[in-house]
């Protein structure tokens, strides 16, 4: 029965008369209302709790690979964006980045070996694949050592100057 069929046969008086025992029934049992919706919220996050921490890392995994995947796949068919984002091309490993002689070519040769950083060793050994974009980048870095070498042997020759053993 509606509230206004009910309020016109004189069953209640007041919207308080009609709202009272809602009230009541809800007053009665908000504790018990409140226990079940805390269980069931609580059941619905262990779930997905659970199924997150248990397939978390295979998912990172799989998604990282794929990820690669194109990556790779898009060098490989010659993007030469994605190439040179994977080759760390520009400047990297060319200059030094700090100190007072910043900007000036680097090079590092220790007992007559020529060391590499990591983006000129990874240039090194992929040039065949991506030849045109590697080549430039390859004899850039190569430029960038034999300045910088060239700047060490003038260095050296200045010091030996200076101590007078050696005449230029």
């Amino acid at each position: 029965m509606s509230y206004e069929l009910s309020k016109q046969l004189g069953e209640f008086e007041t919207d308080e008369q009609w709202a009272a025992p809602f009230d009541t029934f809800v007053e009665a049992n908000k504790e018990r209302f409140k226990k079940a919706l805390d269980g069931m919220f609580q059941d619905v996050f262990n779930e997905h709790h659970d199924w997150l921490e248990d397939n978390a890392p295979a998912n990172l995994r799989a998604s990282a690979v794929e990820r690669a995947k194109k990556l790779l796949t898009a060098v490989l068919e010659g993007d030469e964006e994605a190439a040179s984002a994977l080759f760390e091309c520009g400047d990297s490993g060319r200059y030094k980045q700090i100190g007072h002689d910043k900007g000036e070519p680097w090079a590092c040769a220790i007992h007559g070996n020529i060391h590499l950083p990591k983006e000129q060793k990874l240039r090194q050994a992929l040039i065949e694949k991506h030849a045109d974009l590697l080549k430039n980048e390859r004899i850039l870095d190569l430029e960038s050592q034999v300045e910088g070498l060239r700047l060490q042997i003038v260095e050296a020759n200045k010091r030996l100057e200076r101590l007078g053993s050696f005449e230029v």
